[in-house]
């Protein structure tokens, strides 16, 4: 599992490379993994079975939160969903961080596409770490598939009200449609 060229670990620790996040497994983690595919009575078959599940949702979840090593321990291979919850409470500064810039670039490819200046309030930060955490997603990701159905009323706000910029607000992240229909209607 460790030690040959062609190693499933290997493989994974390579692929989570991909993603700039560098892997460390302790020594009881490998026992525990070796232990589960062992009862898993298939042979190599039960270490990729192992692997993938406690890996699953590292893949999936870490790229988004911006980490960049991940030391696999015991307590990790028994349950990486607790581990990535704890990564995220204890990580969250950190998190926010990474979410603020994701949000700048939107804003800057969004005013070089619409020549109108977004701006994200404190509320609205908030707000979207509450949802991309509870949803398990990236702000990029949240963002583009839930503006690309709003660029539309931002614009025509911009427009009925003769202004360049606009603010999304907590209260605009939680129901966009809403708040622009009420903005359009004033």
């Amino acid at each position: 599992m460790i030690s040959s060229e062609g190693s499933i670990l290997k493989q994974y620790t390579r692929d989570m490379q991909g993603y700039d996040i560098d892997i460390s497994v302790t020594p009881d983690a490998i026992t525990e993994i070796a232990d589960k595919a062992y009862k898993e009575k298939t042979g190599a078959r039960g270490l990729a079975t192992v692997l993938e599940k406690v890996f699953r949702e590292f893949k999936f979840e870490l790229p988004s939160l911006g980490i960049k090593t991940l030391d696999i321990s015991k307590e990790k291979v028994n349950n990486p969903l607790k581990a990535i919850d704890d990564f995220i409470e204890s990580s969250k500064d950190d998190i926010i961080i990474q979410q603020k810039k994701d949000l700048n670039l939107f804003a800057r490819n969004f005013q070089n596409k619409h020549n109108i200046k977004l701006t994200f309030s404190k509320t609205a930060v908030d707000e979207i770490f509450n949802i991309c955490t509870q949803k398990r997603i990236s702000a990029t990701s949240y963002i583009k598939k839930n503006f690309q159905n709003i660029e539309y009323g931002i614009k025509l706000i911009c427009e009925k009200t003769a202004k360049r910029t606009f603010t999304i607000t907590g209260k605009f992240m939680k129901d966009p449609e809403k708040e622009i229909s009420e903005k359009l209607s004033k």
